[in-house]
């Protein structure tokens, strides 16, 4: 990525920023229940990445290394196959080095993975990914991308390009943003939104309606305008973090079961 400040490009994007009273009524809510909200640790290098960042007017394109495929890539019977899931799922912390190499031997084994993340501008001037999740079908890992920042494009870069696994997403803002903040590009990619519009016709999608309507589960979704660079996060935050992702998954799995049938 150029991090020179520029006149042409794409402008960096505006589409998440909070309404003002929103903003403050979350505050005000997660103050009373988990208190003031500090700041985290960041690794110096992500702190120097985020300075260069800020200065930016526009966010500069940059060509998928793997563009061909990815216009060329179609759902075919071998992405449609039954994979058994547990039925609970444990949460699992990655916050060092050896925690994320250890995740990533495990993901290199798996045929389709759910991802999500959680954002927050509270401690930055643009917002960022604050928090990774990714879902497997026998346990969720939530990422601390606050101090693996080193480390995490050696690592799962391999793992998001593997086409191999099938990425499951609910929109495709994460994946705009997984290339601002870490420089890392996703391929193959179930867009879970895009998919079931087309099904259904639709205009619009929310994801507490595709789960709704899939899996007949109403999502909580209280902790949505939360503070997810809270550390450490609080364990309602952290299964609402980890449901997310863990949806993905379960959506996938019934809208197999539909493109199937077609």
């Amino acid at each position: 990525m150029n991090t020179d400040a520029s006149s042409k490009g794409t402008p960096v994007p505006s589409n998440r920023k909070r309404t003002i009273q929103d903003y403050k009524a979350a505050r005000k809510t997660e103050q009373d229940k988990f208190g003031i909200l500090e700041t985290p640790y960041l690794h110096p290098q992500l702190k120097q990445y985020r300075q260069n960042l800020n200065q930016l007017s526009y966010f500069s394109n940059t060509s998928h290394p793997k563009e061909s495929e990815v216009w060329s890539w179609e759902i075919n019977s071998e992405h449609l196959k039954y994979i058994k899931s547990r039925e609970s799922l444990k949460i699992l912390w990655v916050n060092d080095v050896c925690d994320l190499f250890s995740m990533c031997d495990k993901l290199a084994q798996c045929q389709e993975i759910g991802i999500d993340t959680e954002f927050d501008n509270t401690l930055f001037f643009h917002d960022m990914i604050s928090l990774i999740q990714i879902s497997t079908h026998n346990e969720v890992f939530l990422i601390n991308p606050f101090t693996v920042y080193p480390y995490l494009k050696d690592k799962l870069q391999p793992i998001l390009l593997d086409e191999n696994i099938v990425k499951v997403f609910f929109g495709l803002d994460d994946i705009y943003y997984f290339k601002r903040d870490f420089e890392m590009f996703v391929f193959p990619v179930v867009d879970l939104q895009s998919l079931y519009m087309s099904f259904k016709s639709l205009k619009s999608l929310k994801f507490d309606q595709l789960v709704q309507e899939l899996l007949n589960v109403s999502l909580d979704k209280t902790y949505q305008t939360y503070s997810f660079s809270r550390r450490a996060l609080p364990l309602e935050l952290q299964r609402y973090a980890a449901d997310d992702a863990t949806y993905c998954l379960k959506c996938w799995k019934t809208l197999k079961v539909v493109i199937g049938d077609i």
